[in-house]
């Protein structure tokens, strides 16, 4: 009885033993696997964070762009908005003088359509003084 016991012991302590040992490298396997997979994700967070800096310094890249852009479309809006100022000014001013000259070649013109009505009217006078003193002296000589 106490060889067969022993030897239930015995079997029951290799059982043991190597359950131990079975769960021991489980253990270490289940540990392998999660240290692996935790550098995975420390590889993989890396990444990521390498990719959230280039995609910020694109992001600024376009920002400052942008403004830019906004700013220079700014500057044209207002250099547009003083040449179209300048414009309107200068077309007044040049319908100024179109309208003061015309109203002074139109002054002019009628200034010289009275004198030439004046100067046709002596013109007239002096026909006729003409006429007069030529039938006069035809009258005399006759």
């Amino acid at each position: 009885m106490t060889t067969s016991r022993l030897a239930r012991a015995g079997r029951s302590r290799f059982f043991i033993g190597v359950g131990l040992l079975l769960l021991m490298v489980g253990f270490v396997a289940i540990f392998h696997s999660s240290q692996q997979q935790l550098e995975q994700l420390r590889q993989m967070g890396i990444r990521c964070e390498q990719q959230h800096e280039v995609i910020s310094a694109q992001l600024q890249v376009e920002v400052e762009k942008s403004f830019r852009l906004a700013k220079s479309l700014e500057g044209e809006r207002l250099s547009h908005q003083q040449n179209r100022v300048e414009l309107q000014q200068r077309a007044r001013e040049e319908k100024e003088i179109r309208e003061k000259s015309t109203k002074e070649s139109n002054s002019r013109l009628a200034s010289m359509q009275q004198h030439f009505k004046l100067l046709q009217s002596q013109h007239d006078d002096l026909q006729e003084s003409c006429a007069k003193s030529f039938a006069f002296s035809l009258q005399f000589q006759q």
